[in-house]
C-alpha cells in the first residue's frame, strides 16, 4: 500500500503514531483485508521515503486505519518525512495499474475478510471472507474519532470509559476531562498509581488526587506520589512514613530522588 503525503500530512501521521501507535491514512482507496498485516510505503511525489509494517484495523471510503508494529512505529518516528528528500524528485514515474503489487496481503473479491456478511451472497465458501465492506467513521477506533468528538461526548468517555479509553482521555489537553477520570466508577487506586508513576498525569490531575482523602489513604498511591517529582515536597516528605520500609531503604540508598525526600527516607530507616 503506497500513501502519498506532504510535510503537513506527515506531521499529523507521526503525531498519531507517537500518541496511539497507529494512524488514519487518508486518500487510500485500495482494497484491504481487515486485521491483515500490511506494508505501508510512504511517498512524496512518487518517491518512497520510508516503509512501515502494521495491521489494518479499519477501512473507510477513502481512508484506512493502520496499527503499526514496533518496527513500523520506529520507522515512522525516526523518519524526517518528505523533508528528508534533499533533492526534490523531478522525473519520478507514478505507479501504474500494471505494476505488480508488493503487498502480499492485498485481497481479491474472493478473499475479503470481515465479520459483516453480505446477506445477498449465497455462494459457498468461508462466510467470514465474504461481504467485506468499508465502514463509517462511527465504527472507527476511539483514538481515530477523538479529535472530532464533542466536549460532552468526551466527558462521557472520561466518566464511564474503560481503562484503555481513560488513557486516551488523559492525553487530551483539556484538563477538565482528566478530572472526570477520577470519578469513573471503574478506575482503581492501582491504575491511578500507575499513571502517576509513569508521569502520564498533569499537575491539575495530581492536585485533585492530593485533595481526595480516600485516595491519599491508599498505600500504592502514596508510593507513587513519593516517587513523582511533581508532588509538592512537603506532601512527598510526609508520605515517606506511609510507604513500605524496604522502599524507604531503596530511596535512602540510591539518593536519586529530591534531597528532602531522600533525607526523610534516611530518617525513617534510622528510626527503624
Amino acid at each position: 500500500m503506497q500513501v502519498e503525503v506532504n510535510d503537513s500530512d506527515w506531521a499529523d501521521i507521526r503525531s498519531q503514531v507517537d500518541g496511539h501507535g497507529g494512524a488514519l491514512l487518508q486518500g487510500v482507496t485500495a482494497e484491504v483485508t481487515l486485521y491483515a498485516p500490511v506494508e505501508v510505503r510512504f511517498a512524496s511525489r512518487g518517491v518512497v521515503f520510508v516503509i512501515a509494517t502494521g495491521t489494518v484495523v479499519q477501512a473507510f471510503d477513502s481512508a484506512v486505519a493502520v496499527s503499526f508494529d514496533d518496527a513500523g512505529r520506529a520507522a515512522v518516528l525516526d523518519s524526517a518525512g518528505p523533508a528528508g528528500l534533499l533533492v526534490p524528485p523531478t522525473d519520478a514515474t507514478p505507479p501504474t495499474d500494471a505494476t505488480p503489487p508488493t503487498d502480499a496481503t492485498a485481497p481479491t473479491d474472493a478473499t475479503d475478510d470481515d465479520d459483516d456478511f453480505d446477506d445477498d451472497d449465497d455462494e459457498g465458501g468461508d462466510p467470514e471472507r465474504k461481504g467485506y465492506r468499508r465502514g463509517s467513521m462511527d465504527e472507527a477506533p476511539l483514538w481515530i474519532r477523538w479529535a472530532e468528538m464533542t466536549k460532552a461526548e468526551k466527558m462521557r468517555v472520561a466518566r464511564y470509559g474503560n481503562q484503555a479509553e481513560r488513557r486516551i482521555v488523559l492525553k487530551d489537553r483539556d484538563t477538565s476531562l482528566h478530572l472526570q477520570v477520577l470519578n469513573n466508577p471503574g478506575v482503581t487506586p492501582r491504575e491511578i498509581a500507575g499513571l502517576i508513576k509513569a508521569g502520564r498525569v498533569n499537575s491539575v490531575f495530581l492536585r485533585h488526587v492530593l485533595e481526595r482523602g480516600n485516595l491519599m489513604s491508599n498505600r500504592v498511591i502514596a508510593e507513587a506520589l513519593v516517587l513523582n517529582p511533581h508532588t509538592p515536597i512537603p506532601t512527598a516528605v510526609r508520605l515517606v512514613d506511609r510507604i513500605p520500609l524496604e522502599m524507604a531503604r531503596r530511596i535512602a540508598k540510591s539518593g536519586e530522588l529530591r534531597a528532602p525526600v531522600v533525607a526523610a527516607a534516611r530518617k525513617r530507616v534510622v528510626r527503624r
